[in-house]
């Protein structure tokens, strides 16, 4: 009976869980939480160090109310725009002269000598070095030679600088005559006088572009500046009303011959107009017919029809609507005129009506056919008179330009006939079709007024558009040029917004929620803002967004009209209350946004047609760090200036033994500047000199002092006894809201990575005194698919409530190292995985871990892992949160895309933890939510019944575009509702959306002697014999797969082996190193030395370490030996030493001493105290 009963017991045992979970359908927080969120607490002291840095903040840094002068601001920042917007404008008048001496000046007069390839001047007063000048034969851009052309950052593009080269459009006349010395010249002296000078550039009225300095392209014929917004726009300065009317009958389907290829006339002509909508202005109106037997108007967008009923703004978002209803047209049906001129008139007349007779805009209909109306010609002449003398009434003109293709004589007799018989006609034939471009491109010379002459010269800018030469985003000065007084031209230059604005992006003259932008005072456009797109995010033509849309309500629209009459330097300023302003989550469009209503002082000033304002948040506080001695400063470009030894770690070049700095854009007191010169060893110790001494050359006030906070994250990081953190988390970070960023181990970043935009920084800034956590995303930095953890550091405030942000503490982490620590420390129904699937989401429901993201074949396809949202997994979860109220679906409006965004928010509110107990069969919809304490994510869990698993459910309506009549949905967008002709918003109590942060640019390339080079820590994954010390370990991976098919016996291997647990899998995301140029590295801990050579003194080494041991043991007996028993081992001692690196020895005693004596920047980079150095300029003996 004892066996049996012992059986009994051991059932019970077994079943009692069962038992306990069917009793208790309600489980407790610390049932699902467990220690999970006390190894959070242990995460944040032992490895970020949040209460190190927090107290070393707290002692060092002090925000003071003090009156922030605006006016004295605002006055600074717009005297540096209009000095870089001066500095073209002179460069523009030097080419304009060029250019005018150049068409002035008679052929064959040559005012310089052949000297081989280059010129030489005779003339001996110049003040310029042109002996890089070259021969005034222009080379076709197209042909330029290869070997002539180098690498220049400030182009980003191979050029020569001592050429210009020619663009000559296929539509242009052979007899057309390119440009001489002058002109040349002015290009060249330009660019030796300023050089952050971009392109330089004459489009000539007859189609050949001249372009300085010279660039390799593929085709010169591509290329009409005739039909390029920047030339039209100074050319043609009037803004204009077009409808373009183009015929879609049969006969366009005739099949030509056009470049060697085989098209149709429709085909040709859908092209022309396509380039004529891209040549508008955002301040031109625009309407497209389509007509055959019938006319047709483009279709709607969303719920708007505006495009059938008048015109439309020329903006970006609508010359693409218009575009795409052209090129969809398909050939067919007759040719009706009378109906097509109808269309015509009938959007000019409403759009007319709207503006009241505005005479400053000129109308033109652009008529496009290539054959006779079918339709009776008197009534055609009828209408037309008839709408004329309508239009006249409301004094507006209306040009009719008829182009007619081919040689059809009914329809060139017929258009003939129109253009004496209707006023004002003219007629345009175009016999070949090829030439239709070249016709269209001219359409405005036609227009009463819209000439512009020598006596009314002026300077153009540009809108924002994208470079198409890799400058990125950009806007042309330009101006016209003249012989006689007849237009021979354009001349035009680039200013990158990057060069221009970043002054105002960068914008730090106050606290954390203080900003500035810059926009058009006539059309709203803006140009920077801290709710658009930074510059460097943009990868296409940048969507043209008025100030109203970013600055919304009606104090400041009336505050905005007032500056229209701003005069020379003026400045205005309008306190506005409650001004509302949103913020990202973390950086992504879907995560949504969050809402403040904050008091701010408006402080702006007039630049050309622009406005700068600066708005100063009425709570702002002004930093002050207190300045401390015996802060030691790394800067991040090793591979251009080391110190020491450097080492490979995670795909890059670092340093095993310190921490490393970089400053971004912010931190410098010219933005534009450091973004626009290439890094050097000599520009890096520049700034180190600089910072040392504090001479504020390049660096602002604070930023020298902000350098040296960071000193117990240091020890921390790179010193102290706690291994497990070196050895489980690729890499810690310490970013401040002033733009330093210190990181361990540390590796060369792009110039333009800023830390304040990444999302682990905004997660922590928007939860402030919360571990915040990112949903897991590919490291731009190497480290594979990561996650990373962060929390604010902040300054000490009388008021708690106001946002007293200084910077934020964060670490990466990997997926494998996440889940152990998920399986280990979550609570016990957690970890039954049989009965219970627990994951974790944040604020917005995005989830940050789930149980599938541990599978294998995530590393197949990262998209497994990234912007995965709880309505996709589990659709029945979501749906009773949504109806519950747990989480909150919310709207943000998308100007740059033009649509709505749909995102959500998850709050339990007061309560601990939220259950559903219905149990539905077939579905999963026992579940429960609680927040981990002092985190942002919920820990939801979902428990198996007799109906359900529950692992997976079906998802909610998952498309990119949002469903009609779906309760659940996933975050998606539908169209705005909007005022798309006009450009108005119509809702105004729906914040905008934030733009999505910019993304990271390419990594510096590696050193040439990288694969040389040791490792920065040798994990040894062959040494490691648990899967959880293996995955808990950077760099090591657990091999359990062998191509398609499990191994018998999985075993732990290095990272770049066995990557994502699959044997001969090499790690996808580290670049290719290139040979090794040395046999052995001496310095390589892991290389061994055992050889013949060395043999004698290893044996001598080892008698030795055996007389050593033996000394110890003698010793140890000595002085142990009064001992009765062993003392306890430490919980410390006794814990197994998971995933520590077992070949590094990170103590203090190897480190101590070096670290102590310090480190000063010098002229080659690093020097030691008690070296002898002498500095060629600065005196050194100031510690830094």
């Amino acid at each position: 009976m004892g066996w049996e009963i012992k059986n009994i017991v051991i059932v019970l045992l077994i079943v009692s869980p069962v038992f306990s979970y069917a009793s208790d359908r309600k489980p407790k927080v610390n049932d699902l939480v467990g220690s999970f969120a006390i190894k959070l607490d242990e995460l944040r002291r032992d490895c970020l160090g949040v209460e190190l840095i927090q107290n070393e903040v707290n002692e060092k840094v002090k925000a003071v109310k003090d009156v922030v002068d605006g006016n004295k601001i605002i006055k600074q920042l717009s005297d540096v725009i209009r000095h870089r917007f001066s500095d073209r404008i002179t460069a523009l008048q030097e080419l304009k002269r060029g250019v005018e001496e150049d068409y002035a000046r008679s052929y064959g007069k040559s005012y310089f000598v052949v000297t081989n390839r280059y010129y030489t001047l005779h003339t001996a007063h110049l003040k310029f070095d042109l002996s890089e000048f070259v021969s005034v034969d222009q080379h076709p851009c197209c042909n330029l030679p290869l070997n002539s052309v180098k690498y220049d950052p400030r182009f980003k593009a191979n050029i020569d600088s001592g050429l210009s080269c020619e663009l000559r459009s296929q539509k242009s006349k052979q007899s057309a005559r390119g440009l001489g010395d002058n002109t040349m010249e002015a290009m060249y002296k330009n660019l030796k006088k300023n050089h952050r000078l971009k392109w330089q550039y004459f489009g000539s009225t007859e189609g050949i572009t001249t372009t300085f300095p010279s660039r390799p392209v593929k085709d010169c014929g591509q290329y009409d500046n005739r039909l390029r917004p920047w030339y039209v726009m100074t050319a043609s300065p009037s803004t204009k009303n077009i409808v373009i009317v183009l015929d879609t009958s049969s006969s366009m389907a005739a099949s030509i011959t056009l470049e060697g290829n085989r098209t149709t006339r429709l085909e040709v002509a859908k092209d022309a107009v396509t380039s004529l909508l891209n040549a508008l202005s955002p301040e031109d109106q625009v309407g497209v017919v389509l007509f055959n037997t019938k006319a047709n108007l483009p279709g709607k967008v969303g719920e708007d029809d505006c495009f059938q009923k008048g015109l439309a703004r020329a903006t970006s978002f609508n010359l693409k609507h218009l575009a795409s209803f052209v090129s969809e047209a398909k050939p067919g049906g007759g040719t009706n005129y009378e109906r097509s001129f109808d269309a015509a008139f009938s959007l000019l007349k409403k759009s007319v009506d709207k503006e009241r007779g505005d005479k400053r805009r000129q109308s033109v209909i652009l008529f496009i056919t290539d054959g006779a109306p079918k339709d009776l010609s008197d009534p055609i002449f009828q209408s037309i008179n008839t709408h004329q003398d309508k239009m006249y009434a409301d004094n507006t003109r209306v040009l009719i330009l008829t182009y007619g293709i081919g040689k059809d004589h009914e329809m060139t007799k017929f258009l003939k006939r129109l253009s004496k018989e209707t006023t004002p006609t003219v007629f345009k034939p175009v016999e070949n079709i090829a030439n239709l471009h070249a016709k269209l491109s001219t359409y405005y010379e036609h227009l009463e007024g819209a000439k512009i002459t020598s006596v009314k010269t002026y300077t153009s800018v540009s809108s924002p558009y994208l470079d198409a030469w890799g400058l990125g985003v950009l806007i042309t000065v330009a101006i016209p040029c003249f012989r006689d007084g007849v237009l021979k031209g354009v001349a035009g230059t680039d200013i990158t917004l990057t060069d221009l604005l970043s002054d105002v992006q960068y914008f730090n003259h106050a606290g954390t929620d203080s900003y500035s932008f810059m926009a058009h005072l006539h059309n709203g456009i803006v140009l920077s803002h801290p709710l658009m797109p930074p510059p460097g995010a943009i990868t296409e033509d940048p969507a043209l967004i008025d100030i109203f849309k970013l600055e919304q309500g009606q104090a400041f629209k009336r505050f905005f009209g007032t500056l229209r009459n701003l005069q020379g330097k003026e400045v205005r300023s309008k306190e506005i209350q409650r001004q509302r302003i949103s913020f990202t989550r973390d950086g992504g469009s879907r995560q949504g946004i969050s809402e403040m209503k904050v008091n701010y002082h408006y402080h702006c000033s007039r630049v050309m047609m622009y406005v700068i304002c600066i708005a100063i948040a009425d709570k702002d506080k002004t930093v002050t760090v207190q300045d401390t001695n015996g802060g030691k400063v790394a800067y991040h470009r090793m591979d251009l200036v080391p110190h020491g030894q450097t080492c490979y770690y995670a795909d890059s070049v670092s340093y095993r033994d310190k921490s490393t700095i970089k400053f971004s854009p912010r931190a410098f007191n010219d933005p534009s500047e450091y973004l626009d010169s290439e890094e050097t060893p000599s520009k890096i110790t520049s700034y180190m000199n600089d910072l040392i001494h504090k001479h504020r050359k390049t660096f602002p006030s604070g930023i020298a002092e902000t350098a040296k906070i960071g000193v117990s994250l240091e020890k921390l990081w790179v010193h102290s006894h706690h291994k497990k953190c070196l050895a489980q988390i690729p890499r810690r970070f310490f970013g401040t809201i002033n733009g330093v960023l210190k990181f361990f181990p540390g590796e060369p970043l792009p110039q333009s990575y800023d830390h304040s935009n990444r999302h682990w920084f905004l997660k922590a800034k928007n939860s402030p005194n919360q571990l915040t956590f990112t949903t897991p995303y590919q490291d731009p930095l190497g480290a594979g698919i990561i996650m990373s953890i962060s929390q604010s550091v902040t300054m000490a405030i009388s008021n708690p409530n106001q946002d007293n942000l200084f910077g934020v503490v964060a670490a990466d982490l990997t997926i494998s190292n996440f889940d152990i620590l998920i399986k280990n420390e979550l609570g016990f129904r957690c970890q039954d995985t049989r009965t219970t699937t627990c994951f974790l989401v944040d604020t917005s429901g995005y989830v940050v871990f789930h149980p599938r993201f541990a599978k294998r074949n995530l590393y197949d396809d990262v998209a497994i892992v990234t912007n995965k949202h709880i309505t996709e997994i589990h659709g029945h979860i979501a749906s009773y949160f949504i109806k519950i109220g747990a989480m909150k679906k919310k709207t943000c409006q998308d100007f740059s895309q033009r649509n709505m965004q749909i995102f959500y928010e998850l709050d339990v509110g007061a309560d601990d933890i939220i259950y559903n107990e219905q149990e539905t069969p077939g579905r999963c919809d026992m579940f429960a939510m609680t927040r981990i304490p002092q985190s942002n994510v919920f820990l939801v869990a979902s428990f198996a019944t007799s109906q359900s698993s529950c692992y997976d459910s079906a998802s909610c309506h998952c498309e990119k575009t949002c469903s009609t009549n779906s309760t659940c949905e996933c975050p998606c967008t539908k169209y705005l509702d909007y005022d798309y002709c006009n450009d108005v918003i119509k809702n105004e109590l729906i914040p905008s959306c934030s733009p999505p942060s910019a993304k990271v640019l390419s990594r510096p390339p590696l050193p040439s002697n990288t694969a040389d080079l040791p490792n920065c820590f040798n994990p040894k994954c062959d040494e490691i014999e648990s899967e959880s010390s293996c995955r808990k370990t950077f760099g090591c991976s657990w091999c359990k797969w062998e191509e398609s098919k499990e191994r018998d016996i999985p075993f732990c291997s290095y990272d770049n082996d066995c990557y994502g647990g699959v044997w001969n899998r090499k790690n996808p995301f580290i670049r290719e190193l290139g040979p090794k140029t040395t046999q052995v590295d001496p310095t390589d801990q892991t290389t061994t030395w055992l050889s013949t050579k060395n043999m004698p003194a290893l044996i001598v080494a080892v008698v030795s370490f055996l007389l050593l041991i033996l000394l110890m043991s003698v010793c140890i007996y000595l002085c142990c030996c009064g001992k009765k028993k062993k003392e306890k081992p430490t919980e410390m001692d006794a814990q197994v030493m998971e995933g520590y690196y077992p070949g590094v020895e990170m103590d203090e005693a190897i480190y101590t001493q070096e670290y102590q004596a310090g480190y000063n920047y010098g002229q080659e980079g690093y020097y030691e105290e008690n070296e002898e150095y002498e500095p060629e300029e600065y005196d050194y003996d100031d510690e830094f």
